[in-house]
């Protein structure tokens, strides 16, 4: 799909609805603000990865920040620290045999940035070998500053990441890092969902096949994407559904 057609169809859905009270939060540990919709809340996962997500699962896909300690030997610049990283998944979308990825969209341009910082984005979806599974998609951005470089992700069901990609973007584009300049505050829909249903053992930590470990909710059996997950240690994989 066309950037200029994703953009378009971004802002239409942003302007419809009901708009939300927000709640600004000023995270002093990784140095950020983020504008979050009622019923929202940010959860610690740990020193350099924060997850946002809605409290009653009405939207039921996971979004995060993750902070990431950018090595100067390697990148000298903040720019090709963002380069690498979004070449680096783009290939992996492109490449990966199970499961394989479709890049339906991506922006690297000059005008996709956060605040001042260049930002290239990518919406991605995934689809495991073994159908029963079922696919998901992420939108991701990257970005870098100072000694810093920034992962931004949503990721969820396919269905629920269609109907609701525009507000998931709306919040993530909208984060202040340190360094830069006012970014998109957020005004979003709000729009009713069922939730998704996992069974997962409730002490069980689960990284998705990039290796980020995901949020989890088992008192509600609520909280993940149906998807391919991996416990540590362990070659199982797990079916949410």
């Amino acid at each position: 799909m066309k950037t200029k057609a994703i953009k378009l169809l971004l802002a239409a859905l942003l302007c419809s609805g009901t708009a939300a009270a927000d709640t600004t939060i000023v995270n002093a540990s990784l140095g950020y603000t983020i504008y979050l919709p009622d019923d929202w809340v940010l959860e610690a996962a740990s020193d350099s990865q924060h997850y946002f997500y809605d409290s009653t699962y009405t939207f039921a896909s996971q979004l995060s920040l993750v902070r990431h300690h950018r090595d100067a030997e390697d990148f000298p610049t903040p720019v090709e620290w963002t380069r690498a990283h979004f070449i680096a998944y783009k290939l992996v979308a492109e490449y990966s045999a199970d499961p394989w990825g479709a890049v339906l969209y991506y922006d690297s341009s000059a005008t996709s940035v956060q605040g001042s910082l260049w930002a290239p984005e990518l919406y991605v979806m995934f689809f495991p070998v073994d159908t029963a599974i079922g696919a998901w998609a992420e939108y991701t951005r990257f970005t870098a500053s100072g000694n810093f470089g920034y992962e931004l992700y949503a990721l969820g069901d396919t269905a629920d990441m269609l109907e609701n990609l525009a507000t998931y973007a709306a919040i993530l584009q909208g984060i202040d890092l340190p360094g830069v300049d006012a970014a998109i505050r957020f005004a979003g829909p709000m729009r009713g969902l069922s939730v998704l249903r996992a069974g997962v053992d409730e002490a069980a930590a689960l990284f998705d096949a990039r290796g980020r470990r995901m949020k989890y909710a088992p008192a509600l059996a609520k909280g993940l994407p149906g998807g391919v997950y991996f416990t540590p240690g362990q070659s199982t994989v797990l079916d949410l559904k």
